[in-house]
Order: structure tokens, then sequence, then C-alpha cells
């Protein structure tokens, strides 16, 4: 109370190198997400995950629908095409396995006593896709027309930004090949879907964190009807979310969603002891207090409750800190170092801005009336 009222810009000055500081930190934040870490480390499910990624077959799975007019993947051209596919995408670095038609045809070449080669000859091409006609693998791969197919591209967990990336510039190379020959050509797939949906809800999360704060400003002016004390809480109020952008990017923690839901958790605790300050404050205004006074009193009253509350709430988030789950640990850690920047934020930055702002609009009002 007494640092407040006697040296607000000290307390700005700190806020705004602090703001500096976690700004520039935020900058190295990663948004990204790893399936295969959903577990810590040791866990048996992220061992298996690890030898299915970096032995076996795979992972995830990029799965692409291709159609075309009835007979096309009898085309020995089309077949061509498709086992020259094969062989680039079986030459990205992450690239574990490519199964479809082409490979299929191969096989079935082999297998018969042929060369471990696409026939040229579109009567061999019609015998072999005969013989694997009655195949239950063939089944999943081409329809009995010969006008539908799959490619199953598995590949290692290297996170959603390089699998989407991998993903897409794939997709651009499949048109590219397949589009002249009259085939279309759909990126889809469970892995694929899943990692879009997820980089898109945290990226959507952090865009309506930003929107948010503007709201929430809106509805303090609204609630206390004074325009000026909205814009005042929104300082406060955004402190502990860019701090806590800063200590993930300092930290080189990944923005999952999981640990992007704690901020608006956040969000609403630091508008929460926010809301009990202004409250307290604009009381003792309207009983005539002078805005010092008005500050002490409201710290005295409210700030005891305000600090008991935020860190009981940061024990609570450090409880997941022991999780096996790194995302829920990763939300437990970011959630504890948020909230504990609650208290100086609402103790310090906001009742010196309030002194400021409060301040200076009284001696304005002063100066008007004499």
């Amino acid at each position: 109370a007494h640092v407040t009222t006697t040296r607000p810009w000290w307390v700005m000055a700190a806020a705004a190198a602090l703001i500096a500081g976690a700004s520039l930190a935020g900058t190295w934040v990663r948004v990204d997400s790893f399936v295969s870490q959903t577990y810590d480390k040791d866990h048996p499910t992220t061992v298996a995950n690890d030898i299915l990624s970096q032995s076996l077959g795979g992972l995830l799975a990029l799965e692409w629908d291709l159609a075309g007019p009835p007979g096309v993947f009898e085309r020995p051209e089309v077949l061509a095409a498709l086992d020259g596919l094969d062989a680039e995408i079986r030459a990205q670095a992450p690239v574990r396995t490519v199964l479809g038609p082409a490979g299929l045809l191969r096989n079935a070449s082999v297998l018969l006593g042929g060369p471990d080669r696409i026939p040229q000859d579109a009567a061999l091409v019609t015998r072999l896709l005969g013989v694997l006609d009655d195949s239950p693998l063939a089944a999943g791969i081409l329809s009995a027309t010969h006008d539908h197919a799959r490619v199953t591209v598995r590949t290692q967990d290297v996170g959603a930004v390089a699998f989407l990336a991998l993903g897409e510039r794939l997709d651009a190379r499949v048109a590219e090949v397949l589009g002249p020959l009259g085939v279309e050509s759909h990126l889809t797939g469970s892995s694929y879907v899943a990692y879009r949906g997820m980089s898109r809800v945290t990226v959507d999360l952090r865009n309506s964190l930003m929107t948010s704060f503007g709201v929430i400003g809106i509805v303090i002016a609204l609630l206390f009807r004074d325009v000026w004390l909205g814009l005042l809480s929104l300082i406060p109020n955004t402190l502990p979310q860019l701090f806590g952008y800063g200590v993930m990017g300092a930290f080189g923690w990944l923005l999952e969603p999981a640990p992007a839901v704690v901020y608006t958790i956040a969000v609403g605790v630091s508008v929460d002891s926010a809301i009990h300050i202004i409250a307290r404050f604009n009381e003792e205004r309207a009983l005539g207090a002078s805005v010092d006074d008005s500050l002490r009193a409201a710290i005295y009253s409210s700030g005891r409750a305000v600090m008991i509350t935020e860190l009981m709430l940061s024990f609570g988030f450090l409880v997941n800190v022991w999780s096996s789950s790194p995302a829920n640990a990763a939300f437990g850690k970011l959630g504890a170092v948020i909230i504990l920047l609650g208290p100086p934020s609402n103790l310090f930055v906001l009742p010196a801005l309030l002194k400021l702002g409060v301040g200076w609009r009284v001696k304005q009002t002063s100066s008007a009336a004499s």
C-alpha cells in the first residue's frame, strides 16, 4: 500500500520491464504437440510408441483417397505414376512405409515369379489385379471396379507442425502428378485430421484470449460505469498471462491444447481479484476518501483475501506437476506460475495504475472546477 501510493512510477517501470522481457521470451514459444508424448518417457505406452515410430511401420498415418473413371487403376501409366510417387514419398525422412495399389502390384508380380516392377502390358496388369481381387488386404486399398484406391503413408511422430507440413507438401505433389491423369486425390487419415484439429484448437485459444481482454475491459467499464477503470484494468489482467507465455518460451515448453486451457482459467481468477480491489476502492471514493486513502483501504481489506485465494489455487495447480502426462504436468506448472503473479499484479500494478490514472483525473477535475 505504501509503495503503490508513494512510488507508483517505480511500480510501473518494473511492470514495463517485466512486460518487455516476457514479450521477448514469448517469441520463442512453439505451438506444437506430439501424440507419442502423451505420457512420460518411461511409460510403457511411450516406449511402445517409440518402437512403432522408430523401428516398425510408423506411428502416424497420412492417407489419400484416389478416385477416377472406371478402370483408371488398370492403366499402366497411372500405376507407373503411383509407383514413382511411392518412391518419392518413401525417400522422405520421417516416412516408414507406403502402402498403395502400386506396391500391391509389385508384390503380386514377384509372388507370381515376375520382376519387381509395374508391368507395362495392360493385359498383364489386368491379370495381376484379378489375382488380387480375392485378397482382403487389396480390398482395403483398391475397389472392385478399380476406380477408387487408397494410399497409406505411415510416419514417425515428428510433431503436429512438421507432420502437417509434410502432409501438405506431399498432397501438392500427389495432385500435381495424378491430376493430369484424371485421378482426383483427397488427403485424409485420422492422424492428419486429429493433428490439424489439435493445432487449430491451440491457435484459436491463443487468438481468442487476446479478444477476451477487450471484452473484460468493456464488462468492467459497464460494471463500474467508468470507461477509464475498464481501460486501467486491462494491464494487470494481461500481465500474468503474458508472463506465463514468456515463461513457456524461456523454458522451451510447447503450447499444446491442454496447457493452453490454463490461460482461460487464469484470466477468470485474475479478473476476480481485480474486481475486488476496484470495488473496494470505489466504495471508499464514494464515501469521500482521497485516492491514496481509498487505495490503502482497498489493499488492507481485500489484499489478504486476494493473496490467500491465489496462493491456494497455485498449490492446487502444482499437484498436476507429478502427473504421468507431460501435458498435465505443463498445465500444473504454467497454472501455478500465472496465478502466483496474480497478487503482485493486482496489489502493486493495479493500485499504481489507479493512483496515476484516477489521481490524474481528479487533478484535471479540480483544475477545471477552479
